[in-house]
């Protein structure tokens, strides 16, 4: 088989995905490939780790426009001439330290491409710097207070699970940005918001005497129309 043969016309029940990229450097032409003749319902962009957004978080403090990913225009540039057109919904996390400047940015480009009621939706609420108390919270590897760090400590970003990334699913976003972390041991970007719904819940019973999974009361879903 060609990759060619992919295009094809959905067939309900079936849901086509397609990896963009699995870190924030990947090549872009693949991602095109996809998006031109994969027949995809979602393209993905998996472009964030916990080394990728501490630098994100520095590249703010320098610039606070800045913060997304460095290749996010680029990547949107070139995929959403095919995605628009055809349907297929752009899941990622290239919004880093900046989703909602991601999201704008997002919105610039639909417009420069003629692209008009195009909906971005921003997941926000992952930055849990404030909430931290200094005095109580403690580093496991050294013992040391945050306090005591304080005047190097940069950022804190919490895993917030996949549910409002399934509520953006949900109001049929064209494109939706999550901030720092999606739960590496929470439900796939990819199943449909039932599906996803069923294994959050799953996940969260399974994961709790670990903590591997941290809701933040305060995620939401915005939206930024072309």
């Amino acid at each position: 088989m060609t990759f060619g043969d992919l295009k094809r016309e959905r067939q309900p029940g079936v849901v086509r995905l397609g990896e963009g990229a699995g870190f924030s450097g990947a090549w872009v032409d693949p991602a095109v490939d996809l998006a031109k003749r994969g027949n995809l319902d979602y393209l993905l962009f998996e472009c964030l780790a916990e080394r990728t957004i501490a630098l994100a978080q520095l590249s703010r403090l320098n610039d606070p426009s800045g913060g997304y990913d460095p290749h996010l225009a680029r990547r949107m540039e070139a995929v959403l001439p095919y995605c628009w057109p055809s349907g297929t919904r752009i899941l990622t996390n290239s919004g880093a330290a900046n989703p909602l400047g991601a999201g704008e940015r997002i919105v610039a480009i639909a417009r420069k491409l003629g692209f008009t009621g195009l909906r971005v939706g921003v997941v926000t609420g992952d930055d849990v710097l404030d909430a931290l108390d200094l005095d109580t919270s403690v580093i496991a590897e050294t013992g040391q207070t945050l306090r005591e760090i304080a005047p190097a400590l940069v950022s804190a970003n919490a895993y917030i699970g996949a549910e409002p990334l399934i509520e953006a699913l949900d109001q049929s976003y064209a494109v939706s940005f999550v901030p720092g972390h999606i739960d590496g041991h929470g439900p796939p970007e990819f199943a449909s918001p039932a599906e996803a719904a069923d294994i959050v819940d799953h996940m969260r019973t399974i994961s709790a005497p670990y903590g591997t999974m941290l809701d933040v009361a305060g995620a939401e879903v915005q939206v930024r129309l072309a």
